[in-house]
């Protein structure tokens, strides 16, 4: 004991008769001034029971050399202490004797700065029964609790002796589990039975090494488990009840350990799995899960090994035949035993696997992918679920039924298989009775319809199965249910297939065809799975061909909405854009993303938006078009527009949008007015030609009032040429051609009227025409016929004087730089004392002054007649 002053314990009668375990210790802190350690001063036997130490090896030491195990755990207990001791306050703490497993609850104090007081006690009241402490040589040198109930030996009887003769009997298995605890550091157990004259008993017993200053130490705990195992035996002793329930009940029932072996099982698991009872009890259930099941099996038994319940667990289960089925268990613990029920929910597993199968495959029809991508992905799907080695699907074209899509399949089996056709001996495609297309094979029967529902191989749907095709190698044709059978699948070694009908409504387009290697691979439920998934199928592809057909109708649309003439566009209630066709970009010079969302009053000039504006609230208020023409000024161009707005309403008869259709009239408007001018232009063109006959009949009159012959030509001469410009006046009223007059119908009617009047009587004169379709206004139309008209009068006057016939060619063609006309006849010519360019007749000076104001090149020669070439620059 120390002697130190400030050292001085509390009195030790106090402390012994204290219930708490009692010590006083000084805080040791580090060079920073942090508690890193304490030393024990004082403590009292309560203390050196709980700990193990005598007083001797305690007093003076540190903690962390008493306290080895405990000081470097998880709790700072310097800190703890050092913060009580430092500062003055009071403290409450708990702590896990893990020799003992024990809890304590304590309070630490501080007398004085630097010093505290401990005093803790047992927080729990349950105790072990018997607790020994064994030194190195396996004497018992304490007790530290005991019940004398438990070994009828006497506590006095205890303390001292060695473990030889105080429990012989079990004394080599105590020691061996001393060893191990040595070599591993680990608690160590085991149970054994204890018999008396009186009594029979069952023991736990559990052993620790413990190593404190070089001296090894032991603890060792008995616990009577005689009520335990009593419950166990009685329960396994009711063999006779057991065994009556076990085998009327049609779950699935064993008892197991926790280790995995069955002890029992009823004769459900044979009817299930296959095995014998006998190949079952004494077997590890391990031994029976799937690979894949195994860890979490484990996982679940785990539970049950610390006494929790576990109910709905599903792994699979071994069958003898090699498959697996589902079992879902309800499991409960009893000690080292598991009891459980458990059925089979392979049906419901591979219901709800059908279901997620038709689930996910309703999804893919449902992707915005084309068909042949979803038909992919759906046969991947069908070829996993089922474990098939080769899918397809044969689809309707031209006659034929060809694989769409298909995986698995050889090469060679498709050059052979591809075409279901029937072929004669020259090649040709054979036909049935009706006239339709002969198919082989049972593929060929399946899309005929013509399947028996009444024989095992098909269903009521049309659908073909067989889950061991080989035998069909051998049935005679008579007996063969299948229409000319081809048997390549069988060659290739197919042993499970099923042909499935695709349908549109209740055409059949094609077939789903699923072969497998393997035989028993289809049960009717899987074959009806197949039909719903074909079904969906020939749904998908008849919602496809719909699909494609508004596709091209909606294109189609979209075409002529983009070629149109016509500005079409769609806008919202509020006057933005949603649609606009290309030629409405194509006005305003912006692209359809410079448009569309915009407003009306951000794309058109101010003047066209407030006016579509006033009339959308006209559209939205009467729910009825309105009609108007308006001005659109863009740039340096201005056109004029005939605008519609219409309401486009929803399925409830609300306006949803608005439709907009324009027309550029620009040109109409044009045509209209040339058609007001051209209008007055011809009535005056008849007023002229009207006034030109007019004066025509006045010379006329005139002329009758002289007798000289030469007075009367001149007139006549004068009426000649009016008559020309009146027959000019009055082509340009009748054409349709504005201010045009086309030459050659003109050419002939003057010669026509010409030749009226100047033929001589007695003689014949041939007029022959070759003229182009050429256009002329009245400027070069006028000087023209004028010109025409003095050439052709004088041949008719002059040319044939002395003769009995004549001919007058005329001809007027349209060069590359310039307009011929040449009028020739085959008369006398011009006498020799003529001269055609100086000649002072008015005639000669008509056609020189005409030619001028043509700006026309004229050539005279009277070689062969007259011949008159005239040649306008264009």
């Amino acid at each position: 004991m120390p002697s130190k002053k400030n050292d001085e314990p509390m009195e030790n009668i106090f402390s012994e008769n204290l219930l708490e375990a009692y010590s006083y210790c000084k805080i040791i802190c580090d060079e920073s001034g942090c508690p890193c350690d304490y030393k024990f001063i004082d403590v009292n036997s309560r203390f050196e029971d709980i700990i193990g130490l005598s007083r001797n090896e305690i007093i003076d030491q540190r903690a962390s050399i008493v306290f080895s195990d405990l000081i470097n755990g998880t709790i700072d207990w310097p800190q703890i202490f050092g913060d009580v001791a430092l500062n003055g306050i009071n403290k409450d703490f708990e702590f896990f004797h893990k020799y003992f497993g024990i809890w304590y609850h304590g309070t630490v104090t501080s007398p004085k700065k630097g010093y505290f007081i401990t005093f803790f006690v047992e927080k729990s009241n349950s105790k072990k029964d018997i607790i020994l402490e064994l030194d190195e040589y396996y004497t018992v040198i304490k007790t530290i609790t005991f019940d004398e109930k438990v070994l009828s030996i006497p506590r006095e009887e205890i303390v001292g002796k060695n473990l030889r003769s105080i429990m012989p009997d079990i004394e080599d298995t105590i020691i061996s589990a001393c060893n191990k605890s040595v070599m591993t550091n680990k608690l160590h157990s085991f149970e054994y039975p204890f018999f008396s004259s009186t009594d029979q008993k069952w023991f736990r017993t559990e052993v620790k090494h413990f190593n404190i200053k070089d001296k090894s130490k032991y603890i060792v705990s008995i616990s009577d488990i005689t009520d335990q195992k009593r419950s166990e035996l009685e329960i396994l002793s009711k063999k006779e009840e057991l065994d009556r329930f076990f085998t009327v009940n049609l779950d699935l029932l064993c008892i197991a350990d926790i280790e995995g072996n069955f002890h029992r099982v009823n004769t459900a698991w044979s009817e299930i799995l296959g095995y014998s009872v006998e190949d079952l009890e004494n077997r590890n259930f391990f031994d029976f899960i799937h690979p894949d099941d195994i860890e979490n099996t484990i996982k679940e038994v785990e539970k049950l090994a610390s006494q929790k319940n576990v109910f709905n667990f599903v792994n699979r289960y071994k069958c003898k035949d090699e498959s697996y089925k589902h079992i879902e268990w309800r499991s409960h613990p009893y000690g080292k035993f598991i009891y459980a029920a458990a059925r089979d929910i392979s049906d419901q597993v591979r219901s709800q696997e059908q279901r997620y199968l038709y689930s996910t495959i309703l999804s893919i029809l449902n992707e915005p992918i084309d068909m042949q991508q979803s038909i992919s992905k759906i046969l991947s799907e069908i070829k996993d679920y089922i474990g098939a080695d080769a899918v397809g699907i044969r689809l309707k074209e031209n006659g034929d039924y060809p694989y769409y899509f298909q995986t698995g399949f050889s090469t060679e089996f498709l050059l052979k298989e591809n075409s279901l056709l029937s072929l004669n001996e020259h090649g040709d495609i054979c036909r049935n009775k009706d006239g339709s297309i002969s198919l082989e094979c049972t593929c060929g029967l399946v899309i005929t319809g013509n399947t028996d529902p009444s024989n095992p191989l098909f269903t009521p749907y049309g659908s073909a199965y067989s889950n061991n095709s080989f035998p069909f190698l051998d049935l005679p044709e008579d007996e063969d249910p299948r229409t000319n059978p081809r048997n390549k699948c069988i060659h290739e070694g197919y042993a499970s297939i099923a042909l499935v009908p695709i349908k549109i409504e209740d055409d059949i387009i094609g077939i789903l065809q699923v072969n497998c290697y393997e035989k028993d691979m289809f049960d009717l439920s899987t074959v009806n799975l197949l039909e719903d998934i074909a079904a969906s199928i020939g749904q998908a592809l008849q919602r496809k061909q719909m699909e494609s057909k508004l596709n091209q109708m909606y294109e189609r649309l979209e075409a002529f909405h983009d070629h149109s003439p016509l500005l079409i566009s769609e806008l919202t209630i509020s006057g933005k854009y949603k649609r606009v066709n290309k030629i409405i970009c194509d006005i305003l010079g912006k692209t359809r993303e410079e448009i569309i969302g915009k407003s009306v009053q951000n794309v058109l000039p101010e003047n066209t938006s407030a006016l579509i504006t006033e009339h959308i609230e006209d559209v939205l208020k009467s729910s009825s078009y309105v009609s108007f023409e308006h001005t659109l000024r863009l740039d340096d161009t201005e056109r004029m527009i005939k605008t519609v707005i219409f309401p486009l309403f929803d399925e409830t008869k609300n306006i949803s949008s608005l439709g907009v259709i324009g027309e550029d009239i620009t040109d109409l408007k044009k045509i209209e007015e040339f058609e007001k001018n051209q209008l007055i232009v011809h009535e005056i063109h008849h007023r002229v030609k009207n006034n030109l006959q007019v004066i025509s009949s006045l010379l006329n009159m005139q002329s009758k009032l002289f007798e000289d012959e030469d007075v009367r030509d001149a007139f006549l001469d004068s009426q000649n040429r009016i008559r020309s410009m009146s027959l000019a006046h009055e082509k340009l009223y009748s054409t349709d051609k504005a201010g045009q007059i086309e030459m050659a119908d003109y050419i002939k009617s003057l010669v026509d009227y010409i030749s009226q009047l100047y033929k001589p009587i007695n003689k014949t004169i041939l007029t022959k025409l070759n003229t182009d379709t050429i256009y002329f206004d009245m400027d070069t139309a006028i000087p023209l016929s004028l010109l025409l008209n003095e050439i052709i009068t004088n041949s008719y006057k002059h040319a044939f004087v002395g003769k009995d016939k004549g001919t007058i060619s005329i001809s007027f063609k349209k060069m590359e730089q310039e307009y011929q006309l040449v009028v020739q006849d085959d008369g006398t010519g011009f006498p020799e004392n003529i001269d055609p360019e100086n000649s002072n007749s008015l005639g000669f000076r008509i056609i020189n002054l005409l030619s001028k104001q043509l700006f026309a090149e004229i050539e005279v020669d009277s070689s062969k007649g007259t011949s008159y070439t005239i040649t306008i620059k264009k």
